[in-house]
Order: structure tokens, then sequence, then C-alpha cells
């Protein structure tokens, strides 16, 4: 993501100015590479300033202890965001992805598919039925990494055929 940083950046500054006073428990910033600067339940006129701040700290030239760049494992991150919502799946939530796609750290093939199938199934097991966007979960991409686009429209237009889900 480092050489989209600061129009995502500002994209989510955007989405956050609009979604702030909308989201009655609050908005929720969550990074693959670590819980450092996260944020939960920002509200109101100071969520924007919050999650400023967050973005600032999070850049991502900074290099792993070894001397790497992080990768991303979006499969971990959809997990740990799937076993949140299952806490309480009575609340909505919109999940929104900025993203360039390229998820390194997701090291087997298909594991975001896969994980993203598995909950779904999982939600229409214990409720019967799907609700039209009781969870949803959108992307916004960044860049033209044709490995990375391809894998994002599959997410969009193939997941239901494939894995015969709703």
């Amino acid at each position: 993501m480092l050489p989209f940083w600061a129009v995502a950046s500002y994209v989510l500054e955007t989405l956050v100015m609009k979604l702030a006073g909308l989201d009655e428990d609050g908005l929720d910033l969550l990074f693959t590479i670590g819980e450092e600067h996260n944020i939960s339940n920002a509200k109101g006129s100071n969520a924007p300033s919050k999650f400023k701040k967050a973005i600032d700290k999070a850049h991502p030239d900074k290099l792993t202890p070894q001397g790497m760049r992080y990768k991303t494992d979006m499969a971990a991150t959809f997990g740990e965001i799937f076993n949140e919502y299952l806490r309480d799946p009575k609340k909505k939530m919109t999940l929104i992805i900025l993203t360039d796609g390229i998820w390194e750290g997701s090291v087997k093939s298909k594991s975001v598919e896969n994980k993203i199938a598995d909950f779904l199934k999982l939600l229409l097991k214990t409720r019967g039925t799907m609700e039209d966007r009781r969870f949803s979960i959108e992307f916004i991409s960044f860049g033209n990494d044709e490995k990375a686009m391809l894998r994002l429209r599959r997410l969009d237009d193939e997941l239901e055929k494939e894995f015969k889900i709703p």
C-alpha cells in the first residue's frame, strides 16, 4: 500500500467525516500489520482526527524488525473481524477494506475466499437466512496489480457461485 498511502488516507478520512455521525456505536479502524494503531468506537466530531493520527503513525514505510516489508495476511484479519462480529451477531456491520489487493501473507490458495465462505455458511446455519445488509464487505482498491485485481474481482463476482452461498 505504500505507493497509495496518501490517496488511501484521504479516502479514509473522507469516509470517516461522512460516517462518524451515522454509526451509533462508533467507527473502528483495524490495520493488518499489528494492533498498535487500531481504533475502536470512534464517534462524532473527534473521529476524523483520531483516524488521521492513527493513519499517520501506521505509515507502511516501516520495516519489520528483520528489515523486511510487512506481508498482509487477509485471511487472518478476516478471521479476527468475523470472530468479533459473531460475539454480537445482531449488530449490523459494513466492513470497508482499503487495499492494493497484494496479500502476500495469505499463503494458502483461496484462503481469503474460504474464510469468507465459511463465515457466511456459519451465519446461514445459525440464522437460517441472510438478512440484507446485516453484514457487508466492500473493497476500495488502489493500484493495478493484475493478480490482485483478479482476486478482488473473483471475490466480488464468483464467491456465490463457487461456494454455493447467497
